[in-house]
């Protein structure tokens, strides 16, 4: 924080301002995602979070950085709702904490050698200012690339076409309709 001129309390509201920004774009995303589809959720959130690193490069204002932080919410609670969306309506129950499991596991340890990367990046450069440039841009050709593989995975893209199967909460048959013969896979009993 020291670096852009900031106080530690602008820097600590910069940082909440993204996880109120994803509390309340989650509470709007649901009626998109009902309608576009799971996998165009997936693909519309990976998209909108491969720019987000770039963008603390354009300025260091605080108000600026905190519109930054505004998107970067609203793009994390895109891709995170696509992501759990994409699980419970592609890979089958009996798999699921299986495929949870490696996904977390796998999400943990980039995690973890991207911030060992980091620290070498910025012990290794001279300049703080391209250090933090170089981090920023390797993190998102970074999310270009997984966004590319996951873009053209069969799955992934089957699941954008919405089907009378994909149901959310508002969608499970109450006692006036007639209840479908064949199974139906519901967010909501999913979970449970």
């Amino acid at each position: 924080s020291v670096r852009i001129g900031m106080t530690y309390g602008e820097y600590l509201i910069v940082l909440a301002t993204a996880y109120i920004a994803k509390i309340v774009a989650l509470s709007f995303l649901t009626g998109y995602a009902r309608r576009l589809g799971t996998g165009r959720v997936f693909a519309l959130g990976s998209l909108g979070i491969i720019p987000l690193p770039l963008l603390w490069l354009v300025s260091d204002d605080f108000w600026y950085l905190l519109g930054v932080q505004v998107l970067s919410g609203g793009m994390w609670a895109t891709y995170e709702l696509g992501m759990f969306l994409v699980l419970f309506d592609e890979v089958p129950q009996r798999k699921r904490t299986e495929m949870l499991t490696l996904f977390n596991a796998g999400n943990v340890t980039a995690t973890a050698l991207g911030s060992l990367l980091g620290v070498v990046i910025m012990k290794g450069l001279a300049s703080p200012e391209y250090a933090y440039a170089l981090v920023f841009i390797m993190s998102s050709l970074g999310r270009s690339l997984a966004w590319t593989f996951f873009r053209f995975a069969p799955s992934v893209a089957a699941a954008g076409r919405p089907t009378p199967k994909r149901l959310l909460r508002e969608d499970v048959p109450n006692s006036t309709r007639p209840r479908r013969l064949e199974p139906v896979r519901v967010l909501v009993d999913s979970v449970h």
